[in-house]
This record gives C-alpha cells, structure tokens and sequence, in this order.
C-alpha cells in the first residue's frame, strides 16, 4: 500500500513521520501474536540530503532520548540495495575509462571510423588522452541520465527484453521521439556506444540492466510475513513492512519500477511530500512565458509560484499519476484535503502474476507508471496568519491568492501599509562591496540577537541559515569578516557543503603537488607550495624563512624547472640550448657559496657560488645552513618524484607514487588526514582496472592526476545543519526551516539561477518529456524553497557596486522585489515600501549612517554594534574630522637644530634633492612598504632600465678593482640572475661594452694623475650652515692643481641622479676655495637625429658627446649661492615638513597595468607628505626647479652664461640673485 502525505509545513511532515514510526512499530492489536513482531525491524528513511537526515534523527532523539533502529539514506542508495551499486553506478563509473579506451583507438576498424560517426570523429582528430577522458566523463554523465529518465531507449538499443518492449515501440510517441532521434547527428555513434559497452564482460552496467525486470519481480513477488530477500548470487536484502520517503525533491522514473514493485509485495511506502499551496496550481504558466505562447489574457494564479515551481510542481505530478490510475482527478485530493484525514482511492487485489504480464506492464513509458495497489492520501495544509510581509506572501502562495498579501485575512481590509515600519520580515540589502556585504549581514545578525535578547524564545545561533551561490568562493571573505570579530562581538558560525577538496585541505596539498610537477615548477608557484602548512612543517620552514628562501633563489637566478632534464621533457626543442635556470642549479650556486669564502667570485667548474645576499638580501646562506639543508632536500625529493612521473603505467604504479608522496613530502602525523583521498586513489586505480578486458589500462601521470582531481573537486561535501549560524550553498539544506534564512552574494553575474545548459550531443533535448530536470528550473525552485521555509525573516543581499549605475540582484530575486512593488499602486507609498524594502549598506564601518537607530530611515536598518569605533568616530566628530582635511606635514623637524649646530652631511643634501618626499618621511620615521616585483622571471635577461643600470655598474667596479673582462664575461655565462644559458651570453654584451669603454677612458683620463686621499670639506654659508663633506677621485695634475676624476654608467646627461649628486660634489669643492676641476668619465651623449625644422642648422655638439663631462668652473661666491639655495629647503624644514616632492616615477619595461602600479607605490611618499594641500602645485614646483638645475649644470666654462643659468635657477626657487654668497670663503681641508 502506498501513502502520500502533503503539507506545506516541513514541520508538518516530519511530526506525522515520527508518529508513523513510532505506531508501525506495534502491529494490529486484534492479533496478540505479532503485537509487537515489527519493534526490534529496522526502518528505512529515505531522505534528499544528509541535513534532512541529521535534522530528523535530531527530532527523534528530542523526543525519545535516542535515535536508534533507524537506517537513513537517499534514494539511489536504497536502490543499490536491489542493484548491488547505487543509482550512479547504473551505468558504472568504469565506463568512464571504458569510454574512453574505445575514444582513443584509431585505426579502420576503430569506433571513430564507423559509419555515422563522422561527427565524433571530427572532434576527436587532434585530441590528446587527457581531451579524450574529459569527453568520456561527458559522454558517462550523459548516460547515467539516460539510464535515469529514458531506460526504454537503453533496452531498445541494446536489443533486451524485447517482447516487453514490442508495446512501448509501437506507441505514437515513441515513434516520433524515434524519428527525432534518427535525425540527430549525434544519435548513431551514442546508441552503438551503448552496444561497444556491453561486450565488455566487466561492464556492470549490462549485468543491472538485464537484471532489472527480474530484480523487480523477485521483489514483487516476496511473501509480506518475508523480511529478507535471496538473490542468486547470494545478496540477502532487508524487506521491512514500511519504507518512509521523507520530502523527495527528485524521485526520477527509474526509481518507480522498484517502488511500484516493493508497494506490489504488500509492504506499505510512505511518501511526505512538501506542497507550496492547497489549491490546483498544476496549470500555472510563468510570466515568462506568456507572449511567447500568447497567453497574455491568461490568469496568472501567483507569479512567485508559477516562476519558481516547476521543479516540486513536475515532482508532485509524476508521484500523483504513480499513485492514480487515469480514471481518477483532482477531486480526490479536495476530498482529503477537505476532511483532513485519509482517504482511501481505490483498492485492488495483489494477485500472482506471469513474467511476460509482468514485462508487459512495467515497461511502460517510467514517467507514465502507475502503481496500481492500494493508495492513501493524507494532506495538512497551515496558514499562518500572521500581519507580517513573510508569512503573508507565504500564506497567498498556500491559497493562490495574492490578495493575501494586500489585505487582512480576518478583516477583509486592505493594509494601510504593505510592509510596516517595524516589519523586518523581508529585507533586501543593497551592498557597495562584497566585504560590506558581509560586514552588514554580521551587524544585521547582531541588531538581531541584541533585539530578541529578552524575547520569551530569543533568537540563538543555529537559528540562522546563510546561503550564497558559491560557499567555496566566499569563504574566504566569511573568515575574513566573521573570523575577526571580537569577542564580545563574535558570532559563532560554521561552514558546511563546500566543494569536497575544500572540506579536505590535506587533499588538494597532495593534488597541488602533483600539478606543481606535471608544470614547469615556476618559482612563485614553487615557493607558494612550500609555504602550504603541512609542507612547511615537514621540512622545517617558519613563516620569515619563505622571504629568505624567495631571495636565494631570486639571486641564485632560478626561475622554472627542477633540472635541465625536466625542462628538456617538456620543450626538448626550447630547453635542449637554454638552460642553466633550474632549481638544481640554483641549489648548486647557494651550496658553493655556503664552502667558498665570501671574496671567491670566480666560478668553480660551471658553477659560480651565490651566497643569497646579492639580491639585497640581509640573510646568506652562511648564516642559515639549515635552511640550505632543507631547501636541498626539498629540491631532492621534488626532481625525484618528478622523474618517477615520467611515461604511462597501470594504475597501481600511480597508487604506489601518491602513498610515497604521502610519506616523503608530509609529516608522519598528518598521514591520516589524507584518508578521504587515499580512498578515492584507490577507487579511480580500481575503475581504471577494470575498464579494458584486453589488456590493462596504461595512463599518464598527468592524466591519472587529472581524473582524480575531477572527482575529488567535483563533488560537494554533505550540507549539515550546526548548532551556529550555519553557512552554505544554496541546495544543501533545502527544505529545512530556519527562523531566519540570509541569501548573500545573489549578485546579477552570479550564475544563480543560471542558464540551461545541456550537452551539444545530449539526445534527451531533441526528445524531450514532462519531468526531464533543469538545473536552472531546480535552482529557481531552490530559492522559492528558501522563501517558503523561513519563519520569521527573510534576507537578501547584494553586491550594487559604487557607481552611479546601480546593480539590480539575481533574476529571481529581482522578480520577488519587483511583484511586491507591484502590489502597491499608490505612488507616495510606493517610496515608502521601496525605502523600507530595500536597504543601503554604508560604503565603510565607520559611516555614521552606520550606527543610526533601527528605525532611523537613513540607516540600514540596523546598528553597528563596535563600540570602541563609536567612540573613535565621537571622538573624530569632536575633531570636526568631516571638515576640509589638515594638512598632515603642518609642523616642523626638530632635526633641522642639530644641523646647524653640528653640520649638515652632504649626503644628506644629494639625497633629499634626489627624492625630497621620500627622505623628509625618512627624517621623520615614516615608512612604507617597498614596491615588489609585479613580473614573475623569465628566461630572458631583465632589460628594464634598472637592471640595465645595475649591470654596468657592477661591471665597471669590477673592471676598476682589477678583473679582466674575459672573467667578467666568464663569469656572468654562469650567473643565473642574468637569464638562461644560451640567452644571458651574448644579451649582457651591451652592458659589458659599455663598462669596458667607461673603464678605458677613465684609466686613459686618471694616467700621469696623482692620486690623493679623500679630504674632509666643510663650507660654512651665509645662514649660519655648516655643510660638511668628503670629496672621493681627488688627483693631483702635473701643473700641481686639482682634479676630480669622476665615473658613471648612465648616458652623459645631466638628468641621471648620479649627475646632481656630482655636480652638488663639485660645488661644495668650489665654495671652500678649491680650484678643483671636475670630469665625469661616462659613455658618449648620442646626438639628436634632425628634424625638417633643425636639419639646416649647424649645431654645436651636446655637452658629453665625447664620454667626459664637466662641471661649470663656478666661483667660490657662486657655489655658495647655489649651495645657500639648494640647503634652503632643508632649512624651511625646520618651519614645515612640507617642501618639496618626488619626481614623477619613470617606469621601463614593464606593461600597462604593472606602470600603473609602479607609479601609484612611486608617488606614495610625495601623497603622504603632501595630503590635505595641493601636491601637484608642489609637484610643478619640482620640475620648474630641476629644469633650471640641468641647463646650470650643462653651463660649460663661460661666466656669463654660468651667471645668467645660476640666476635662472635662483628664481626657479624663489630666491633673490646672489642671497648668501660671502666675499672669502671659509672651508677646511
């Protein structure tokens, strides 16, 4: 016998389930014998989820201090019971790797080849194992559906059973779906796919499908004092006398025939199903729809239901025609609803049977199967009757009646308002960022808590249901933001139903160190495997020991690989001549700079020792010798497993790899964590052994990785519900009722509901029937499930943007805000309901809007509950901090009056008038991060500017100290910092050029020049300033004066740095008196190329052009006025800190968006120093005066001109010709 019970209240359903079990447990009471023969049999509940499942053995032990006798599980695990695999194993998933060796041959006689496979063969052609496998686990995901929802397709290609199939095949329908199908590109080579599939003797899938009919009368014709069945093969199967299916969303018609045949047997089966309305809303069309088939005059009925319904609406309706025959309507279910109690339909006699009557009658079209036994029916409908918006539009989607929503249920009346100032029933929540979001849902929860506090039942915890489209995404963002909540502000909450890999980190550590390997092993993605916890803890790394690794390997020039060999693997025709940037070489480099002494550069066969430090790191390997130790281990162990991943084995051999990678790259005590995914590594080697009866499957590493990443991170973990605020995805717990349920991130680009999708060769869409499942349909009816189970409050939020166009919410939920403005036709009210309804996160925490009353219409509609920045924000209020902002270097350095009394360093000067923001901040201890690297290395030789520079200058002290260029150049071919060997030899030749010709004529400059000792210059000004300085490259000539002899690697141009340092050198020299020469040594100023304008005009050569540059012959009172002007600033320090700024970032050789970064990070200094005044007037200002101080360096030896340029630079700094300059200098030397 069957039951079907209906309620819209889960609460409902599961309280008549419990009363259920609890009376099937005693047997009638007119037979004393068998009173109590069912106490001790165990019940099956057949539940859609492992929450359900929870939440009702939680209702059980409520009620009876134990939840014992019960065996919970889903459908298609019941039904494996029969089939001796669950329901996704009708198909089997060995016929992924069956699939896929039949795929993957070639050759005349092949799959391919056949006739009417022309279509698969095109997209086959060019594909590698790894393409071949993903359309296989298509193709097998495709077949399960089929052997679901279209099972008499499966028996007609196969050729089984066909006496039962004669009267299916010649039903009309069939023969149209039937010359659909023969149409269909893709129809022949799936249905000969089914047939290549059963001749393998090792495909289950045959065994279930030639078993099912007699599985089912085996089971039909099982005694009801029975309670276990007999298989041949020895299965014994418990046959209790009551199945309860508890709120099925889904019941697919390959699950009917079983049931049908379990009712048949004389056992009772119990379905609770959850009914969103009493009335018959079978016939609804969604709005949608109506110009499309036009409709427009058609009664809607309810645009939430029908939008939204489909879903239960096709489940209802394929378990209400299961359970009548066609004679029977509708009346029957007014009937029981309207005596609120059962109501017996119609009784037949079980009767024995043949086993072609028997054939003849269950296959049948499945959607169309009727049970044929006797049925129950039971259904409790509850209104809620509650004033509030949400049970209010709960209440008129039970009695189809939107009036509901509009007018009071006892009263008649229409409601003043639709939603009144204090109904917070249903809010929808506007958000500027996905942090506010969450920011706002903890403050909103907390209002809630606060609010409820003294309530005779206050809202706790594990009230409280969070749903969002994708948990693993915004996990991060809940941690973030839940995680760091204080404590007497901490909300308890757990997540649950994220992806499996997900829910078990250990895992994807392992999956990660199999895709590290199958790569090119980039040092980033190397060094962010290291840092991962448990490889971290293996070999010993703390958190400051991957910055310190991350600048050995930067120095030690790795970039990608392990090895040469492993590179060669990947590109034989790139790796075989550029190499030498591996991280065995680069283990090599550290480990010979860790035994050779600190003065060894040269290299040691073709190794050259790198001690870590080059790249201005603080650390050597000198220093941390157990930290090189580790590294090499590491590299070992990785270049070892990394060979065994070479060529195609069986699968034991890639069980036998991860359990020694579980032992060599993870700490003995974590083993145990990778149980979940040691058993799927063994279930895929199991499937994959089975898949070929000719000869044993042989895959790739990367292949055997691939599909067992497919499966752990394809599947979700089971959605449980927690005794905290629980987060989770949309489905996981659906149906369960919560007091308050929050959707977040129902963003419009969320992909909820989504499209329909279907596969390009899925059959089922050019035949479709009623009840074939939609995920974007199932969706839809996930959120009207949402809607229907929350019993106090309904929440929505998300992301709008800051923008002045805002974002509107999901489809669904947009619809849902849009009919309940509809229902308002007054236009003032109107407003008022939009303001009500929809509510604006604050940009930021400390808004003020923030911590309005609840009922403050400025507000969200909730306060913040951070008392500590209520008081900052009073406290900043006090300050008038909403006023125009104060300039933050308002005041003086104190430093200013050491320097006058003590000296100022000349370096000191260069370097503030190299970067004068960034060494004020430094004066006053303000720091900010470094710019980091924003391009990973390459194999090519860094040719930005920088690095250029950097390579000159290290070339020319070396051939200054007394190396060769021949060991120069020896000795970069083997230095990784460079680049790739086979790249890095003739790329540096440039720079190696340069520094031999810088080189060259400084010896050639300096020859007959004697050199003198630094000398100590201190130069007192008219201000009172003592500048005190060191003057480096002093020679004496032969006449007996004074020359400086200078270098640099930059261009001969007065706008490198360097220049202004020297020419500042210089005129510190002038002004104590000395009658000093200077000359930069520097490569040749290349001339302009002439324009049409200037190509007739003979012009003089640019000052530099033949490598050496001199500085203007200034006077002593001269120099002084420049100085007096250049150390002015740093006096005005003393009055402001606020004087000078930056220069505008010059960034080479990086792409757009890294410039960007580049010049944000590079005006940081000028920005601090400068908020709350205007920086790009200081900004103009710094040009104007650098402008002026090129052309006076550049004056030559004319005074007039050295005068007139002098003056020009006076005025650029807003001084007055000649402030300063004393009539006999004072200085020391």
């Amino acid at each position: 016998m069957i039951h079907t019970v209906y309620s819209n209240s889960y609460e409902v359903l599961r309280a008549v389930l419990l009363h259920n079990i609890e009376a099937l447990a005693v047997g009638p009471a007119k037979n004393p014998s068998t009173l109590f023969e069912r106490a001790f049999e165990r019940v099956p509940i057949i539940t859609p989820s492992v929450g359900v499942a929870l939440d009702v053995q939680r209702a059980v032990a409520r009620k009876d201090a134990v939840c014992a006798g019960l065996d919970f599980m889903t459908l298609s695990t019941w039904m494996g019971f029969f089939s001796k695999e669950p329901l996704a194993n009708v198909v089997g998933n060995e016929a992924e790797w069956m699939i896929w060796a039949i795929l993957r041959r070639t050759g005349p006689e092949s799959f391919r080849e056949a006739p009417g496979h022309e279509r698969l063969k095109n997209y086959l052609k060019g594909k590698t194992d790894r393409d071949i496998y993903a359309l296989a686990r298509r193709i097998s995901g495709l077949f399960v559906s089929y052997a679901t929802y279209r099972l008499d397709w499966i028996f007609s290609w196969l050729g089984l059973h066909a006496e039962a199939m004669k009267g299916v095949e010649s039903d009309e329908n069939r023969r149209r779906e039937d010359r659909a199908l023969e149409a269909h590109p893709d129809w022949a080579w799936q249905r000969d796919l089914w047939g290549e599939l059963s001749k393998n003797p090792r495909w289950q899938g045959r065994r279930f499908l030639e078993a099912f009919p007699g599985t089912l009368a085996r089971i039909e014709n099982v005694r009801p004092d029975e309670r276990r069945l007999t298989f041949e093969d020895g299965r014994a199967v418990a046959m209790p006398g009551a199945l309860h299916v508890f709120v099925p969303f889904v019941v697919p018609p390959l699950m009917l025939p079983i049931l049908k045949a379990y009712a048949t047997s004389g056992r009772e089966i119990w379905f609770y199903l959850l009914n969103p309305s009493s009335e018959y809303w079978f016939d609804l069309v969604p709005r949608r729809l109506f110009a499309v088939r036009g409709d427009e005059h058609r009664e809607i009925g309810h645009p939430i239901l029908a939008d939204n319904g489909r879903s239960t609406r096709a489940n209802i309706d394929r378990l209400w025609r299961f359970t009548q025959s066609d004679d029977r309507n509708a009346q029957a279910e007014d009937s029981a609803a309207d005596e609120g109690g059962p109501d017996t339909i119609r009784a037949i006699d079980r009767t024995r049977t043949t086993y072609d009557a028997f054939m003849a009658r269950y296959f049948r079209r499945p959607q169309d199967l009727e049970v044929e036994t006797d049925v129950e029916m039971q259904s409790y409908y509850l209104e809620a009757n509650d004033p509030r918006l949400l049970r209010r539009i709960q209440d008129s989607i039970l009695l189809l009646d939107p009036t509901r929503v509009t007018h009071d249920a006892k009263t008649g009346e229409a409601f003043p308002e639709l939603l009144a100032a204090d109904d917070d029933s249903v809010r929808f929540a506007a958000a500027p960022t996905a942090v506010r979001e969450l920011e706002g849902l903890a403050e909103w929860l907390q209002t809630l808590f606060e609010s409820t506090r003294n309530d005779d039942e206050p809202l706790t915890p594990d009230d409280v249901l969070v749903v969002t489209p994708d948990i693993s995404a915004l996990l991060p963002l809940v941690e973030r933001v839940f995680g760091s909540l204080p404590a007497g502000r901490r909300i308890e909450w757990r997540a649950t139903g994220m992806r499996a890999v997900e829910a078990d980190s250990p895992g994807e550590t392992l999956l990660e160190l199999g895709r590290l390997l199958t790569g090119r092993v980039r040092s980033e993605a190397l060094l962010a495997w290291l840092s991962l916890p448990l490889v971290a803890r293996r070999y010993g790394f703390a958190v400051e020991d991957l910055s310190i690794l991350s600048d050995w390997l930067k120095a030690a020039g790795f970039r990608f690989g392990l090895s040469d060999e492993h590179l060669a693997a990947i590109d034989p025709a790139t790796y075989g001549t550029v190499k030498d940037m591996t991280l065995a070489r680069a283990v090599e480099r550290l480990a010979l700079g860790y035994f050779l002494p600190d003065a060894a550069k040269s290299p040691w066969g073709d190794v050259i020792p790198v001690r870590g430090s080059e790249a201005d790191g603080w650390v050597s390997v000198v220093d941390r010798p157990e930290l090189l130790e580790a590294l090499a281990r590491a590299a070992a162990d990785l270049e070892a497993f990394r060979r065994r991943t070479e060529g195609e084995h069986e699968p034991a051999v890639w069980v036998e790899w991860m359990t020694d990678a579980l032992t060599v790259f993870f700490p003995s005590d974590a083993t145990g964590l990778f149980a979940p995914l040691r058993t799927a590594i063994v279930q895929l080697a199991g499937e994959m052994e089975t898949a070929d009866e000719v000869e044993p499957i042989r895959v790739s590493f990367e292949l055997f990785l691939s599909a067992l990443a497919g499966r752990v991170e394809g599947t979700a973990s089971a959605g449980k519900p927690t005794h905290c605020v629980t987060f989770t995805s949309m489905t996981a717990l659906r149906g369960l009722p919560y007091k308050v349920i929050a959707l977040v991130g129902l963003n419009d680009d969320c992909a909820f509901p989504g499209t329909t999708r279907r596969e390009e060769f899925d059959l089922m869409g050019a035949a479709p029937r009623r009840g074939d499942r939609d995920s974007r349909i199932d969706n839809r009816n996930a959120f009207l499930d949402l809607l229907l189970a929350a019993r106090s409050r309904f929440y929505v939020s998300y992301v709008a943007g800051t923008g002045t166009a805002e974002r509107l919410p999901s489809v669904v939920a947009e619809e849902l805000r849009a009919w309940i403005l509809s229902l308002e036709e007054d236009d003032e009210r109107l407003k008022t309901l939009s303001a009500r309804l929809t509510k604006r996160i604050p940009l930021n925490r400390y808004s003020p809007d923030a911590f309005l009353a609840p009922s403050d219409t400025r507000g969200p509609g909730w306060r913040s509950h951070d008392a500590a920045l209520l008081a900052a924000l009073r406290a900043a209020d006090a300050c008038e901090y909403r006023a125009d902002e104060r300039a933050f270097a308002d005041t003086g350095l104190e430093i200013v009056g050491e320097w006058r009394r003590e000296g100022l360093p000349s370096t000191l000067l260069k370097a503030w008038w190299a970067k004068p923001a960034t060494t004020t901040l430094s004066l006053c201890d303000v720091r900010y991060p470094k710019l980091s690297e924003t391009e990973p290395l390459s194999m090519f030789t860094p040719s930005d500017g920088l690095s250029k520079w950097q390579r000159k200058d290290e070339a020319l002290g070396a051939l200054l100290a007394g190396e060769t260029l021949e060991s120069i150049r020896e000795r970069w071919a083997l230095d990784g910092r460079f680049g790739a060997a086979g790249i890095r030899e003739w790329s540096v030749e440039d720079e190696l050029d340069t520094a031999e010709s810088v080189a060259s004529r400084w010896r050639t400059t300096v020859s007959g020049l004697e050199k003198l000792d630094d000398p100590a210059v201190s130069v007192k000004l008219a201000s009172g300033l003592t500048i005190e300085h060191r003057q480096g490259d002093l020679y004496r000539t032969k006449e007996g004066g004074l020359k400086a002899v200078r270098r640099a690697v930059s261009e001969a141009k007065i706008t490198s740095g360097a220049f202004f340092k020297l020419l500042i050198d210089h005129a510190i020299c002038r002004a104590a008196g000395m009658e000093l020469d200077t000359v930069v040594v520097c490569p040749p100023a290349a001339e302009k190329k002439p324009t049409k304008t200037t190509r007739s005009k003979p012009k003089a050569p640019p000052p530099g052009a033949d490598g050496l540059l001199k500085m203007p012959n200034f006077t002593p009172a001269e120099a002084k006025v420049l100085l007096e002007a250049l150390a002015s600033p740093l006096l005005a320090l003393e009055r402001r800190a606020a004087q000078g700024a930056d220069d505008a970032p010059f960034v080479f050789g990086l792409d757009a968006k890294s410039k960007r970064i580049e010049e944000v990070a590079g005006g940081a200094a000028t920005r601090i120093l400068w908020r709350g005044e205007d920086a790009g007037e200081a900004q103009r200002r710094r040009e104007n005066e650098i402008d002026a101080l090129k052309s006076l360096a550049v004056a030559g030896d004319d005074p007039a001109e050295v005068a007139a340029r002098l003056g020009a630079f006076l005025a650029a700094m807003g001084l007055p010709l000649g402030a300063g300059a004393d009539e006999e200098p004072e200085s020391t030397n």
